[in-house]
């Protein structure tokens, strides 16, 4: 037979789970009723990290982009600059052809 005294512990034990299982139920609850708030916070901060991480992306794309923009227009000034390099040496070669002729179409003598 089970004495008095094993009937308390059973019943204390009973009652000691009756309380867990009553907490782990109230938490259950608490957390269900702050499902949505937990929810659009989730949603808050996965927007906020995906903003950052495209707006990370955008400044590596424009920062390349105005790499490659900067040797483009380097490029172009010194082909420019070439350019501009051959055109004084033709004209510099044809300087003396150019005085002969004009002088010979103002004075009259053109040939």
């Amino acid at each position: 037979m089970i004495e008095g005294m094993e009937y308390i512990g059973i019943i204390n034990k009973i009652i000691e789970a009756e309380h867990k299982a009553q907490t782990i139920v109230n938490e259950t609850r608490r957390q269900k009723d702050n499902l949505p708030e937990t929810i659009a916070e989730e949603k808050r901060k996965l927007f906020e990290e995906y903003r950052q991480q495209a707006s990370q992306q955008i400044n590596v794309y424009r920062e390349e982009e105005e790499k490659q923009r900067d040797l483009q227009l380097d490029r172009l000034q010194q082909e420019l600059s070439s350019e501009l390099d051959r055109l004084d040496e033709r004209a510099a070669s044809m300087k003396e052809t150019w005085v002969s002729t004009l002088f010979a179409k103002v004075i009259g003598h053109a040939d």
